[in-house]
């Protein structure tokens, strides 16, 4: 039976996406536990490397006074351990805005993080072809305006 047959959309208050894929690939009598614990185990590291890689992404846009950036100065300020620490406060208030606008609802969480990716390269792409035509370098702005693959939208 297809994935998609057995578990469609967002699973009811009972269960959760990743349950119902580990019932359909394991079985109900399979070891759906350790399906279950690797991919908590993979969400967490995801959430990691965003907590990691976000304050630092916010520190790199940040500038310095001399040079300023996308944003303002104060989000590079670092303490001894170069921790940009007014970054990570920054992220944990967004973080924490998001699991409130959820509700703690995880399948609202998976939602906000899905759309979040897709945001984030999105906005990647047309800051990097921008910057590619403000360099003069057409070649590289059409590189990340359009995609290497065939793409079945009918606006192409």
């Amino acid at each position: 039976m297809p994935l998609g047959d057995c578990c469609p959309g967002i699973p009811g208050t009972d269960s959760t996406q990743i349950a119902d894929i580990a019932h359909a690939a394991a079985g109900p009598a399979g070891s759906t536990t350790a399906f279950q614990l690797t991919s908590s185990l993979l969400l967490l590291a995801a959430a990691s490397s965003s907590f990691q890689a976000g304050p630092g992404l916010l520190k790199a846009l940040s500038g310095t006074p001399e040079q300023p950036g996308v944003l303002p100065p104060v989000l590079g300020r670092v303490n001894r351990h170069h921790t940009p620490y007014w970054s990570v406060v920054v992220y944990l208030a967004a973080a924490a805005l998001i699991i409130v606008a959820a509700a703690g609802q995880e399948q609202e969480l998976v939602l906000f993080y899905a759309v979040a990716v897709f945001v984030s390269f999105l906005v990647g792409l047309v800051a990097m072809a921008r910057f590619a035509r403000g360099e003069d370098k057409t070649a590289l702005s059409w590189v990340n305006a359009w995609p290497p693959w065939p793409s079945p939208s009918p606006w192409r």
